[in-house]
């Protein structure tokens, strides 16, 4: 299994630094394949409430395809929320601009940008994937 910083991420989550991580293996022996996108849908209502009520921060790490699978999940998740498909892409569009939607992709080298939107609106495949949630701690509930 290869869980990556998988210290630093519990570090982070005992610090408050994260409120969340969520980690899927698709290529465990013996094991169901679990996907990010599937996650993401399954508990769709958690993660709008982070994204729409918490000013969550969403950090996604993994193969190029797999991102552009875990992007096309949460445009979904708004739209099953109530949004329009304009306002899902445009509320991504501001997460990604307030810098509040974070990608560490591996898997292209070169033309990564054109690559991402050109996976975005294709079919994905998937491979080893992390998402860690950050949003804001309110104080009261301490």
């Amino acid at each position: 299994m290869d869980h990556i910083y998988k210290d630093e991420m519990q570090d982070a989550l005992n610090g408050e630094a994260l409120t969340d991580l969520f980690t899927a293996y698709s290529r465990e022996p013996g094991q169901q394949k679990t996907y990010v996108q599937d996650m993401l849908i399954q508990s769709s209502s958690q993660f709008y409430n982070y994204i729409m009520n918490n000013e969550g921060h969403i950090f996604v790490c993994g193969d190029v395809s797999m991102a552009s699978g875990v992007y096309k999940a949460f445009l979904q998740i708004l739209e099953e929320n109530g949004l329009t498909k304009e306002e899902a892409k445009t509320n991504m569009s501001n997460m990604l601009r307030e810098h509040r939607y974070h990608e560490d992709i591996f898997g292209v080298t070169l033309r990564t940008d054109e690559v991402t939107r050109q996976l975005r609106e294709n079919e994905t495949s998937d491979t080893s994937q992390q998402l860690a949630f950050k949003t804001r701690i309110n104080p009261a509930k301490k």
